[in-house]
């Protein structure tokens, strides 16, 4: 399990407990940035997460042992998700939807250069899914609701 641990020295740092065995928890990322919105990728090798330095936050990906760590984002980004198969990488810059296609050859990652999918409305959060995206912005009260579902994505972006 991956979770966010705030520091008084060290703002907010990245942490790991294992499930099983030696449920001792240990830091994955420490530093004096803020690192938070973890995530692993499927098949649980790699974490995907944000760390912001003077308000400038960045998606890097770093082992899940071992050390190094890549930077998938240029020009900010946040929160990141990985796609099912865990050969994309996908984050919101502003009102654009980023995807970074992420080539993994045994211990080596190399990813991809970013590009847009599709402008949106600024969302809060967003889910992927086999199908698509879930955007998800808050919403003001006394203004009328609305939920945009964006089907075949895949298919217009080709077009």
């Amino acid at each position: 399990m991956l979770y966010s641990d705030n520091d008084p020295v060290n703002r907010s740092d990245i942490w790991i407990l294992p499930l099983e065995g030696d449920r001792t928890p240990r830091p994955v990322v420490r530093s004096p940035a803020a690192e938070y919105a973890a995530q692993f990728s499927p098949d649980g090798k790699w974490i995907a997460y944000v760390a912001t330095d003077v308000n400038h936050p960045e998606i890097y990906i770093r082992p899940t042992t071992g050390t190094g760590q890549f930077e998938v984002s240029h020009g900010g980004g946040n929160p990141p998700s990985w796609s099912f198969d865990g050969k994309e990488i996908f984050y919101l810059r502003g009102e654009e939807m980023i995807a970074v296609p992420i080539a993994i050859e045994g211990s080596e990652l190399r990813p991809g250069k970013p590009r847009v999918l599709f402008r949106s409305p600024s969302a809060d959060f967003f889910a992927v899914t086999k199908d698509g995206f879930l955007m998800v912005r808050q919403l003001d009260l006394q203004q009328p609701r609305e939920i945009s579902v964006i089907l075949n994505w895949k298919r217009e972006l080709l077009r």
